[in-house]
């Protein structure tokens, strides 16, 4: 079975596949660029997005480079960018944990001396902050498919939610997340 994330960045690609292949109606002009610069900042905007979890990440202490989370939704993350995943809490069938499992994960992060544990908006669960409390271990939310704000709003956009990802990531881990800052992860170019 695939994982949940795995399915759910597929059906977005296929989304996004699927939009850019609609047909105009009659009588729409297909959309044009603001001015040639706009155009040609887009694959330089594509390439600074890429590179910028690097140098964040590049902040973060070696040492503070592992991952602990609710759902298994880092591996490719952590491959990318050098983290090593410890484990995550969900069950494999997305049942929440027994008791017995919450005892054992809260021993296991008391262990790990972990500067915090990540949690999913794919995959929230009451629990986290039980775990939390309990090995005083801070938590923090990490949004897998939740942009931010609402449709037609210029922060509701993948790019914004990626950098507030890594900005928060970075931050829980004892690392700067300000490299990303100057990224404009705002969905709609200002035209004015």
């Amino acid at each position: 079975m695939r994982n949940s994330s795995a399915t759910l960045l597929s059906l977005v690609a296929l989304l996004l596949l699927m939009a850019a292949c609609v047909p105009l109606a009659p009588g729409q002009a297909a959309a044009e660029p603001a001015s040639q610069d706009e155009t040609a900042s887009e694959p330089a905007l594509q390439e600074e997005t890429a590179a910028e979890p690097s140098l964040v990440v590049t902040t973060i202490p070696e040492e503070n480079r592992r991952l602990y989370s609710y759902h298994n939704s880092f591996s490719y993350f952590a491959r990318r960018y050098g983290f090593n995943v410890l484990g995550s809490i969900q069950p494999q069938d997305f049942s929440e944990p027994s008791q017995h499992d919450v005892a054992e994960v809260i021993d296991l992060l008391r262990e790990l001396d972990l500067p915090a544990f990540f949690g999913s908006s794919f995959a929230p669960s009451p629990v986290m902050e039980q775990i939390s409390r309990e090995a005083d271990v801070p938590f923090y939310m990490i949004d897998d498919d939740d942009l931010p704000g609402e449709p037609g709003d210029l922060e509701h956009a993948y790019v914004n939610m990626r950098v507030r990802n890594i900005k928060t990531l970075a931050e829980a881990l004892g690392g700067d997340g300000s490299p990303a800052d100057h990224i404009d992860t705002r969905n709609v170019p200002d035209t004015e």
